[in-house]
């Protein structure tokens, strides 16, 4: 138990100076506007609103807990979208706040869609010392580099996504916290890039509220490249594949995840009318080897809600019915 507790006090302790800033969600593929402010939803919904928590290495005192809220609103007219991405992250007792404003500029190509972001964001870390455990002897925060402070920020991102007969191609880059590659003092908040692509593949073009059963199967790739101010770089590559299955009313999804030499998982999501819930378990592979006995894993749960004010002037081949309430992206 003494050896459990020791590693888990060194996982714990490597995070601080970087994992605050650096929050990796798991299911973002169920809105990667999560990780990229380009991120428009293809079925080009008005509104959309999301809520999240991720509750990692769970059994542990101290443990980070993250919580996520966002909305984003589509206007037609502009080819445009505004949005808002809050954060709140814990880890023991320090924590940190970011909140940042995103607009992203949508070129139609008929059959395809060039989005182009930008986000500003207000990042702020700070320490909760009655939270402080005497007993792990942790030093003083200033050791890791880190104090206390209110910081601002930047984001960019483009995203590609391409419809052709029954597949679905997309292709995303996004760099978060770029400033802070040129600042000492926003050595915290590591900056972070995201190359990702996804393929789905469907078995219908047309989908209507009167359509029978489908199914289909989408695979992911992502490399994550963290960077801070005199700090190394780090790389990490991440699989993902999915099964999703309709059922009129619902749509059903199940898949795996593999973040290399890190972690493994199990997904699942439902989608009926305009809500979706999805549910991520992960197994921290790299922790098990180390010799930690039954180490714990990391639950994540996201809820999204998009909304319709108005009926689209204009139709458009990812959603041939603007009122469809199971399309698949």
């Amino acid at each position: 138990m003494k050896r459990t507790a020791l590693i888990f006090l060194g996982m714990l302790l490597s995070t601080l100076a970087a994992a605050q800033s650096n929050i990796r969600l798991s299911n973002y593929w169920i809105d990667t506007y999560f990780i990229n402010p380009a991120t428009i939803d293809p079925t080009l919904h008005t509104w959309k609103f999301g809520v999240g928590h991720r509750s990692q290495w769970v059994g542990f005192k101290g443990a980070p807990q993250t919580y996520m809220f966002t909305t984003a609103y589509f206007s037609e007219d502009m080819a445009s979208q505004f949005g808002i991405r809050a954060i709140s992250d814990k880890i023991g007792y320090t924590g940190t706040t970011d909140l940042a404003l995103t607009y992203a500029y949508m070129i139609d190509f008929g059959n395809a869609f060039l989005n182009f972001g930008l986000g500003f964001r207000y990042q702020r870390l700070f320490y909760n010392w009655s939270q402080a455990v005497a007993e792990t002897e942790i030093p003083d925060p200033a050791l890791y580099g880190i104090q206390p402070h209110s910081k601002y920020n930047t984001d960019i991102g483009a995203e590609f996504v391409y419809h052709r007969q029954k597949t679905f191609w997309t292709f995303g880059f996004s760099s978060l916290n770029m400033i802070s590659l040129f600042k000492t003092d926003l050595a915290p908040f590591t900056n972070t890039n995201y190359l990702y692509t996804r393929f789905r593949s469907k078995n219908r073009f047309h989908y209507y509220e009167r359509a029978q059963n489908w199914w289909d199967f989408s695979l992911a790739a992502m490399l994550v490249h963290s960077k801070g101010y005199a700090s190394p770089h780090v790389f990490q590559e991440e699989f993902n594949a999915n099964f999703h299955l309709n059922f009129r009313a619902s749509i059903l999804t199940a898949g795996l995840l593999y973040r290399a030499m890190s972690e493994a998982g199990l997904l699942v999501s439902v989608e009926w009318s305009n809500f979706s819930i999805s549910g991520v378990y992960e197994y921290p592979l790299q922790y098990a080897k180390a010799g930690v006995v039954n180490p714990s894993g990391t639950i994540e749960a996201i809820i999204i809600y998009k909304l319709y004010t108005r009926r689209l002037r204009k139709p458009h081949p990812f959603n041939t019915d603007p009122k469809c309430k199971n399309c698949p992206y």
